[in-house]
């Protein structure tokens, strides 16, 4: 249960952007960011770090998906405050 939730999570936009800088799901900075700002601000650091990629991820339909992606994360909403990082039952320590 814990992998399956972890696989669905790590590619999900809130995730990225809470490890980019390190946060605690708890902090106030996190909290309050809409997904799309994060997402701005993750496609930021993208074209600054792969400038080559900046004529690829933009399309035409790009307004579409982010509202998209929004209105995905507003119909499933982080859940604790920790953006649904709260540990499992089932949870196992893999360093022992």
């Amino acid at each position: 249960m814990a992998r399956e939730r972890a696989l669905e999570r790590c590619d999900q936009i809130r995730f990225r952007w809470r490890r980019q800088y390190n946060l605690p799901p708890t902090d106030p900075r996190y909290l309050e960011m809409t997904v799309g700002e994060m997402l701005e601000d993750l496609l930021c650091h993208q074209f600054l770090d792969h400038p080559e990629t900046r004529a690829t991820m933009i399309t035409d339909d790009f307004d579409e998906e982010l509202a998209r992606l929004e209105a995905e994360a507003a119909r499933d909403p982080a859940s604790p405050a920790d953006g649904g990082t709260d540990i499992p039952d089932d949870f196992i320590d893999p360093v022992v």
